[in-house]
């Protein structure tokens, strides 16, 4: 029995096979691009993407996402025009004011309806903890202002001051070893304090005066902050103590000046706040101690403030 088409099918199947096609030859026409035309790139060479995602429609063929710059003239201008299959574009757009729409194409390859511009503003990324904050530079060199307040013993039993507000530090350093967040290494640091006290006794009114002065070799080791342009640094070694021209004196008399080599002990903390790009400002307290020969062993406190300059 040889079968006959159904009448009115032919009035059915030539359309289907018609939208069949266009829909085929409409997707082989697009294509699909999975990154924008440019990406803007970080110090560490790592790029930096956005993605833009919108809620899809069940019968979009594709959508055509428009993004516009603003310029400093106030006018939008056209950066980019991508086309993807998927509800989401990832894109990678340097920081600055922008809007985008999203146009969807239904299985026609047709526009539904025009789209409402969004605006889009991309701010700058913070800068990396060690870039822009305490940076990884290997070298640094600090000076300033530091004071000297015995803790215990003396390095003689006429000092009775409480206070010694004259002196000054200095230290050169190397952070070779440094990680993200923290850096280590060793610095050589000298310092000098002008110890002055004056002394009664049996109705004599005179005054002691010396120079104390001091070479270390540390160990440093530096942590750096996160998100906050400051670093912390712990530091401890040894090295020598110098006592030179220590001498009692009075307005008609003085003594011959004492000298004397003492070997020291010294560890500290500080804090560094970077200012502008290289330079820093520092504070600190550091604890010295010498070991003399009338077995004193005196111990300082050290507070100190200063600045130094990466490098």
């Amino acid at each position: 029995m040889d079968a006959k088409p159904v009448p009115g099918n032919e009035k059915v199947f030539l359309p289907l096979v018609f939208l069949l096609s266009t829909v085929l030859c409409a997707q082989e026409q697009i294509p699909y691009q999975e990154q924008a035309p440019y990406t803007e790139e970080r110090s560490e060479g790592s790029p930096i993407f956005q993605r833009l995602s919108w809620t899809p429609e069940e019968y979009a063929l594709r959508y055509e996402v428009r993004i516009e710059l603003l310029s400093p003239e106030g006018i939008y201008k056209p950066v980019l025009r991508q086309s993807t299959g998927e509800n989401y574009l990832v894109v990678s757009l340097p920081p600055g004011i922008y809007r985008y729409s999203v146009q969807s194409y239904n299985l026609l390859d047709k526009p539904v309806e025009d789209p409402p511009w969004i605006r889009l503003s991309i701010l700058p990324l913070p800068p990396h903890p060690g870039i822009g904050l305490p940076d990884h530079r290997y070298f640094y060199l600090s000076a300033g202002y530091e004071a000297a307040a015995p803790l215990h013993g003396q390095l003689n039993t006429l000092l009775e001051a409480k206070f010694y507000p004259l002196g000054f530090y200095a230290r050169l350093g190397a952070l070779p070893l440094t990680w993200t967040y923290v850096s280590a290494g060793f610095e050589t640091a000298a310092a000098y304090s002008y110890l002055s006290s004056r002394y009664f006794h049996n109705d004599i009114d005179f005054w002691v005066r010396g120079h104390l002065a001091n070479l270390r070799a540390h160990l440093v080791l530096q942590i750096h902050g996160r998100d906050i342009p400051f670093s912390w640094t712990i530091y401890g070694g040894g090295g020598l103590g110098l006592v030179f021209n220590f001498k009692k004196e009075r307005p008609d008399w003085s003594a011959p000046g004492v000298n004397g080599l003492f070997p020291a002990l010294s560890t500290g903390l500080s804090a560094q706040w970077s200012i502008h790009g290289p330079w820093y400002l520092s504070l600190g307290l550091e604890y010295l101690f010498l070991f003399s020969r009338d077995k004193t062993n005196p111990g300082y406190l050290r507070p100190h403030i200063g600045g130094g300059v990466r490098f």
